[in-house]
């Protein structure tokens, strides 16, 4: 019902009405109506259309719809607050306590508007409804107002009377006024209007009309015939029943009202709560808002048997509305239109000036007297202390025709009226409450008028309020705000509405604040645009207040809505008080089990206080002990699964079969000084076989790792190392028969162990509360095999202790008594299951004792890894994951169980620094142990020795020396290969060690096994090859001395490196020397803190060596102060003991073949390069200076220059796979070059060495790919070259070959054939003004491949300017065209050959005949490359395929000693052509006279 509608029905006209208790109820009672207002009542409120009625000044008003209402005469008085208030409360939880009525949960300006097209808003809360209209309705008479007093009086007499005339009569007259209508502000001379009721069949012989005639002549009447209808069997009514709603509404009401008994006992009394605020719970007691405490007959909407209406006829239900259309509304209506107007005449005109009238009032109601009385004076009620105007009153009559005019909807009329009077009520404070009235009726009449009044009705609402508030008027203050915020929400101001609404909550009466709540939050849905926000906010605002009044079937009913629409927010305030909240109100409802599901919610991490938590914590285990005594106390030993309480991180539980889970730090070694650091141990680090590794680690890298390992065991043999010392070299085994397994489990399990060998499940246990939290007795369930999922029982001993253990026949769980923890600790809890048969073990979850009182169970919810193998898989939002096998543990024999410690290992280095370790090995298991293979990430970083290195230093000094240079050769294999993986011998204990092990652990240590419970070391050199954090992998893999299957173990480490020495070389080619190069060093100390001496440089190559700038200069140590930057520079210089170099078995030439094999789809031949032999030559310090063939220096550059090559080949061949490097490239190149900086820190002693690795100081590119394949068609290369790959593959292999090293990013290729050109610096003019100088040039070829083919010609100056602009000098002149004063003479075109390494010297003349500075380097040079005969025949010999026209090529070319044109077709040519990039000047000198004068003028 909206606003209008509903205020026409609660301000309409009120008519008493007296029946004759005799007879009239009798009649009724057919109809199945108790009395004659009840059965009139109905009628009043159907809606009346087409009702015309007169306003004061004579127009027509349409009342439309039009209503009146009927009450008893008896029953007019108001009904007490706390009374009325207790009732609507009691009859709300009966009537709507079920959860059916939930509001929606809406979180989305989208949903409100889809809810708004589908639900009338409206229909939401019709309790609120049924609140508004009982309030409005049983509001009573009262002394402000007059929409309560009645209008007129309706006397109800019968047929059935013997003298129904004498009993109307009798009914009301003024000796027997009802005490109602003698209150001093009731008019008690108020219309009085009559009804004639007649039943046929109760006198059947009466003239009903005669009656009828006889009545009228005495007051109006009318006649109403009932019970017209015949009885029927099945009493079924033929009109529609419009009194139950009402009877059933009122009814039980009334009764209550009227009892003498307070309404408050018909509520349920309040259960008896204990210390700690919670009801006492017994069985067999009704919990409170179930309904049990509520009497049969206490609903208002009870079902009464009685059939309404089953002898009214349709002509009977027709007369009715008559009667109320025709003859009450008309007299009604007239009589109000009358009275108004004798008020507007005589008072309201007095009023507005107009005297000489008032007097008229007296003589109206007194007659007899010609004087005009005194008007009456308001009075204070000795028995309730109010003020009081009498009914004659100017100020009530004021009052009344407002309130007439508003029933009869004269808005603007009365609007001025209630203006008018308001300044009569706003003189004292006494008439507070009247005022109050007078302002009520202005906002709602102004709201009536107008879509936007001009008046403030905030203000006007607010004063009501006050002013109600201020005369101690709570249900009118409710009744005005309610009436007020209708007409708001009539014009669509909601968001106004709900502003008023809950400034009007207050805290006097919670039923109304709750209410209030509501209906703000109901105005929020239906703004524009919603605001799905506050209306939650204030729907869990209302369900506080329903709390507190006692609806707790409607708080419970608004908190599960505010708590769905919270839900996914991480809004833990909100959360925690709807949680806490409705945990409550179901428990106090009875609901223990759901309750304790809401306080279990509330133990989490949140922001509340710790007080808070702390309560909550108590309540949750209060509630937790009422239901356990509620189920005969078998919920003490079932497990709740749902409590979060402490946490667990899923992800991060790990399970690794190692005996000690705690602590990082093993102890000290025998003979380690006291306060030195232990090491760093593998336990808590470690996880044995297949992945089940620690948190954090990546999988892929351990499962590549393991991979490699297995590959290099599979090539290694089972004996120990041959040869003895610990060169890297000598670690390779021999092969071993038959495959290389690990140990065997089951491909579900994650983590294998060994019966006997313990296996620890570790995971964080976390207290998110800011309170400590008791956990006791804590332990795993576990599953074995495919044995169904079972409880483990914790049995307490007979003297009351834990035991340590459960045991079961497949495995003990270890108990843990105490892992308390404190507000918001983090705590690692480790468990151990040790394993007693061979099978399968499945982890299932945690057990433990919370708080000393609830056995809890926390279940493990670790799901595999995410599945990207099909679309559906990738485009599923939630992800699909593979089944989790980390929890499974697979259990074979008993086995050795390998530990590690890294003692001394350290936390950070500098770039460069090598330090030593001890690894301790300890066989921790039953069996022993053999074949010790380790793997680590980096191989650069690790170097591991064996028993006869334990004793050797980082850096081995040569001290027999005192020179500052040290050249040694070595002799290397020259194959790529990867010897990152490494056979550990185990080296054999002491004396003191072997002499007390039985003989059974000594033949084990005779045969390489290290027996059970023994340990040794094994020295390990770390090198920081790169700055930063690292993380280091390391996959141990040993086996069992029964047993031919391995296991693994895992180790990480991690190190911080610092930056040491930053070092920048380059190299040119000597000006005066073939086979040199200038070599320069830029250096610099990045610490910025610590000095670093530079102590030696250490140069390997096979071709070359280092040697000092200046030859007897003798090196010295320099020091680099932090920051500080320095140069240094040396020469480079051909080895001239290199061996003689063998063209078909060089690095190049067979690099070079193998891939003509691989291109050509030939039949692969295995790449032997032969050992090479290279030439160290260290520069230094006297006797500081270190070997470089030493172990470990010799194994840490092999792995560095191993690993410098293979990221060379892989970023020049992306192509080619690992294998395939392998088996077509060399470790080293003929002209390679490898440098190491040796520095050391004075202060705290520590020293290292950084290496540069690949420096190739070749001219040209060192594989002559491009010239070798040029005979062949390059289609016919990219057809037959790896068949299986694509075209743009073939394409991208064929052109990573051919390319030269200029476009593969390296230095640029040049011609092999070096140009030094030498003369004299200075000659004197002769007497006749001439000069001549000899220029020698030497043409080197440094290719040991290629025989050059050139062509050499002496350039003159105006040639040279002329056609080449980059072989000026610096003397040019000006005058181009001028006879040049410089000139060859003699011959200057020179032709011919230079065989592979060979070289050639041309004599030039030069003529000068001026004096000046002359540039004597003008030549150009044509170069032509071809194969020597030697590599043709290395082509032969290996490419079956053109070893006949290769052979034919090397027998012509020998035969003429000079490439033919057979040669030239078969393999490309390479043609080069080179000038001067440098001056070399000439100083041409006159006689003493002549010299001043030469030398002013520059000489072209």
């Amino acid at each position: 019902m909206e606003g209008r509608e509903f205020l026409a029905l609660a301000t309409s006209p009120l008519v008493a009405v007296a029946a004759d208790t005799a007879t009239v109820p009798a009649i009724l009672a057919k109809c199945g109506v108790p009395d004659a207002v009840q059965f009139l009542r109905p009628f009043g409120l159907r809606h009346c259309a087409n009702v015309v009625a007169q306003d004061v000044h004579g127009s027509s008003i349409s009342l439309d719809p039009c209503f009146v209402r009927f009450a008893d005469i008896h029953a007019l008085d108001a009904v007490a607050p706390s009374a009325l208030l207790s009732t609507l409360a009691t009859e709300v939880v009966s009537k709507y306590a079920s959860l059916s009525h939930q509001l929606p949960a809406l979180r989305t300006a989208q949903e409100v508007e889809k809810f708004r097209q589908s639900v009338n808003i409206e229909t939401l809360t019709p309790w609120f409804q049924f609140y508004i209209h009982l309030l409005s309705k049983y509001m009573g008479m009262s002394e402000h107002e007059t929409f309560n007093h009645p209008v007129a009086c309706l006397v109800v007499v019968s047929t059935s009377d013997p003298d129904p005339v004498s009993t109307a009569k009798a009914l009301l007259n003024d000796s027997n006024l009802p005490p109602s209508l003698k209150r001093p502000f009731v008019d008690p001379y108020i219309q009085r209007l009559y009804l004639l009721i007649h039943d046929a069949e109760e006198v059947p012989h009466v003239d009903p009309n005669a009656i009828l005639a006889s009545m009228k002549r005495a007051f109006p009447t009318h006649l109403l015939v009932v019970n017209s209808a015949p009885p029927t069997p099945d009493q079924r009514p033929v009109v529609p029943d419009i009194w139950s709603p009402s009877i059933a509404e009122t009814a039980v009401l009334l009764r209550k009202i009227s009892s003498t008994t307070p309404l408050a006992s018909s509520v349920p009394p309040p259960p008896q709560m204990n210390d700690q605020g919670f009801p006492v719970i017994s069985p067999g007691t009704a919990h409170p808002d179930t309904g049990a405490n509520l009497g049969s007959g206490s609903s208002l909407n009870q079902q009464q048997s009685v059939v309404r209406g089953q002898r009214m006829s349709i002509s009977d239900f027709s007369g009715v509305e008559t009667f109320i259309r025709d003859f009450l509304l008309k007299h009604v209506f007239d009589r109000m239109t009358f009275m108004m107007r004798e008020w507007e005449r005589d008072v309201a005109s007095a009023r507005r000036g107009i005297s000489g009238r008032l007097y008229k009032v007296g003589l109206k109601y007194f007659s007899g007297s010609r004087t005009a009385a005194a008007p009456p004076t308001p009075f204070t009620d000795q028995a309730t202390d109010h003020v009081i105007f009498p009914f004659l009153s100017p100020e009530l009559i004021m009052r009344r025709l407002g309130d007439y005019a508003f029933m009869l909807r004269d808005f603007k009329y009365a609007l001025s009226i209630y203006e008018s009077v308001k300044k009569d009520f706003s003189t004292s404070e006494k008439f507070a409450k009247f005022f109050a009235g007078v302002q009520e009726m202005i906002a709602i009449t102004s709201l009536m008028l107008t879509d936007s009044p001009k008046t403030n009705i905030d203000t006007l609402a607010d004063t009501v309020i006050q002013n109600y508030s201020d005369a101690k008027c709570p249900l009118y203050s409710a009744r005005a705000a309610m009436w007020i915020t209708e007409m708001i929400k009539e014009h669509h101001n909601y968001r106004d509405a709900a502003n008023m609404l809950i400034r009007f909550s207050g805290e006097e009466s919670d039923l109304r604040g709750a209410f209030f709540m509501e209906q703000a939050a109901i105005c929020y849905l239906r703004t524009t645009p919603p605001m799905p926000r506050s209306y939650t906010f204030h729907l869990m605002l209302a369900s506080n207040r329903f709390s507190k009044c006692g609806l707790r079937n409607h708080a419970q009913r608004n908190y599960l809505t505010t708590l769905e629409a919270y839900s996914g927010l991480n809004w833990t305030l909100i959360e925690d008080h709807i949680n806490f909240a409705l945990g409550r109100q179901l428990f106090h409802q009875g609901n223990v089990q759901n309750a304790m599901d809401h306080f279990v919610k509330l133990l989490r991490k949140s922001r509340q206080s710790a007080a808070g938590q702390r309560a909550y914590l108590a309540e949750f285990l209060y509630i937790y002990q009422q239901l356990a005594a509620g189920t005969d106390s078998q919920a003490l030993d079932s497990p709740i699964q749902s409590i979060p309480l402490p946490t667990i991180q899923d992800s991060d539980v790990t399970v690794y079969s190692r005996r000690s889970s705690t602590g990082d730090v093993a102890g000290t070694l025998p003979g380690t000084p006291a306060g030195q650091t232990g090491g760093l141990s593998a336990a808590g680090l470690l996880s044995q076989q297949h992945g089940g590794s620690a948190s954090g680690d990546d999988d892929g890298a351990w499962e590549l790792l393991e991979q490699q390992l297995l590959e290099f065991v599979a090539q290694s043999g089972s004996s120990a190392p041959a040869g003895s010392g610990a060169a890297g070299s000598t670690r390779r085994k021999q092969p071993l028969p038959g495959n290389v397994t690990l140990v065997q489990t089951s491909p579900d399990a994650s983590t294998s162990t060994a019966v006997g060998e313990p296996v620890t499940v570790s995971f964080q246990w976390q207290n998110p509360l800011q309170v400590p939290i008791p956990t006791n007795n804590v332990f795993l369930e576990c599953t074995f095999g495919d044995q169904p999922e079972t409880h483990t029982e914790l049995q307490i001993l007979p003297n009351g202790d834990v035991p340590s253990r459960i045991a079961r026949p497949e495995f003990e769980l270890e108990v843990l008594h105490d892992v308390s923890l404190d507000s918001g600790e983090k705590r690692q809890v480790n468990l151990k299951i040790y394993p007693m048969q061979e099978g399968e073990i499945t982890v299932i979850g945690v057990r433990y004792l919370l708080c000393g009182v609830i056995p809890s169970f926390r279940r493990f919810q670790k799901r595999g890894r995410r599945l990207n193998d099909t679309p559906a898989q990738r485009q599923d939002p939630n992800g699909v994951y593979a089944p989790d096998v980390s929890l499974k543990i697979s259990v074979t024999p008993p086995m050795p169980v390998l530990d590690v410690v890294f003692h001394s290992f350290p936390e950070s280095m500098l770039l460069g620094q090598v330090v030593q370790v001890a690894l301790e090995l300890n066989n921790k298991g039953t069996r022993g142990l053999k074949n010790l293979f380790v793997k680590p990430s980096h191989p650069t970083a690790f170097c591991f020795g064996d028993g006869t290195s334990i004793e050797l230093p980082s850096y081995a000094p040569i001290l027999t020396k005192s020179e500052a240079t040290l050249h040694e050769t070595m002799v290397v294999a020259n194959t790529l290969e990867d010897d990152s993986a490494v056979a550990l011998q185990l080296p054999l204990p002491d004396d003191a060690t072997t002499a007390s092990l039985t003989p059974n652990s000594k033949e084990s240590l005779a045969r390489g096994v290290l027996p059970p419970s023994q340990t040794t070391l094994v020295p390990v050199w770390l090198r920081a090859d790169k700055p930063g954090r690292h993380s280091f992998k390391l996959l141990f893999m040993y086996q069992s001395e029964n047993q031919g299957s391995y296991r693994t173990l895992r180790c990480n480490l991690s190190l911080q490196v610092y930056p040491s020495l930053r070092i920048n070389t380059f190299t040119r080619t000597s000006l005066t020397t073939l086979n040199e190069f200038i070599l320069g060093i830029e250096m610099e100390n990045l610490h910025p803190s610590l000095a670093l001496t530079f102590r030696q440089i250490t140069s390997i190559s096979p071709s070359w060596q280092i040697e000092p700038l200046v030859a007897d200069e003798k090196p010295q140590a320099c020091h680099l102060a932090p920051q500080q930057t320095q140069y240094h520079y040396f020469r480079i210089r051909r080895w001239a003991d290199r061996p003689p170099l063998v063209v078909h078995q060089s690095p190049e030439m067979l690099t070079t073949t193998a891939i003509e094999r691989l291109l050509l789809q030939e039949d692969p031949v295995p790449l032997t390069p032969p050992n090479i032999e290279l030439c160290i030559r260290s520069l230094g310090t006297p006797r500081n200076l270190s070997t470089s063939k030493s172990f470990p220096l010799d194994s840490l550059m092999h792995s560095q220059r191993y690993s410098a090559r293979m990221a060379h080949l892989r970023q020049q061949y992306p192509g080619l796979s690992q294998s395939q490097l392998h088996q077509l490239f060399t470790l080293i190149w003929t002209d390679d070059l490898d440098l190491a900086f040796f520095w050391e820190s004075p202060t705290s002693q520590q020293r290292g060495h950084l290496a540069l690795s690949g420096i190739n100081l070749c001219l040209y590119s060192p594989l002559p790919v491009s010239a070798w394949l040029g005979h062949l068609d390059a289609k016919t290369l990219i057809g037959r070259a790896l068949f299986s790959a694509t075209v743009r593959e073939r394409k991208a292999l064929i052109q990573s070959f051919v390319k030269s090293r200029g476009s593969a990013g390296g230095a640029k290729d040049s011609s092999p054939v070096r140009v030094i050109v030498k003369t004299e610096p200075q000659v004197t003019l002769d007497e006749s003004g001439n000069a001549s100088v000899s220029v020698f040039v030497t043409l080197g070829n440094t290719s040991w491949m290629h025989i050059a083919e050139y062509a050499f010609e002496a350039v003159s100056p105006r040639r040279a300017a002329a056609s080449s602009p980059h072989l000026t000098t610096l003397g040019n002149d000006p005058a181009a065209d001028q006879a040049p004063n410089f000139a060859w003479v003699g011959q200057t075109q020179f032709y011919g050959t230079l065989d592979p390494e060979g070289q050639t010297q041309i004599e030039l003349h030069a003529c000068f005949c001026a004096a000046g500075l002359f540039d004597v380097n003008r030549w150009r040079l044509s170069v032509t490359l071809s194969f020597s005969p030697e590599a043709l025949r290395a082509a032969a010999a290996s490419s079956p395929q053109s070893s006949k026209s290769a052979a034919l090529t090397a027998a012509t070319a020998a035969g003429s000693g000079s490439p033919t044109a057979s040669s030239s077709e078969k393999r490309t040519s390479l043609t080069y052509i080179q000038v001067p990039t440098m001056a070399q000047q000439v100083l041409v000198v006159a006689d003493e006279p002549k010299l001043a004068s030469s030398l002013a003028t520059p000489q072209q």
